[in-house]
């Protein structure tokens, strides 16, 4: 959420940007996309991902998540 400038309550949470709009993504264990705040880690930087889901009630929930270069 912090590389889109987006503050919440929950502290540190993963985002996906999808048609212009931000979205918290639910049902990732985001221990395995590594340390959040690690030079290359997802609260540092922004980086591109494919993604398969459905947006339901304000947030993304994802079926499949990984990193592109």
């Amino acid at each position: 959420m912090c590389q889109f400038k987006v503050k919440t309550d929950k502290g540190c949470a993963m985002a996906v940007k999808i048609d212009g709009k931000v979205y918290n993504v639910e049902g990732l264990d985001k221990k395995t996309y590594g340390n959040a705040h690690a030079e290359d880690g997802y609260c540092k930087i922004m980086k591109k991902a494919i993604v398969s889901g459905e947006v339901k009630k304000g947030k993304f929930y994802a079926t499949s998540f990984k990193y592109v270069d």
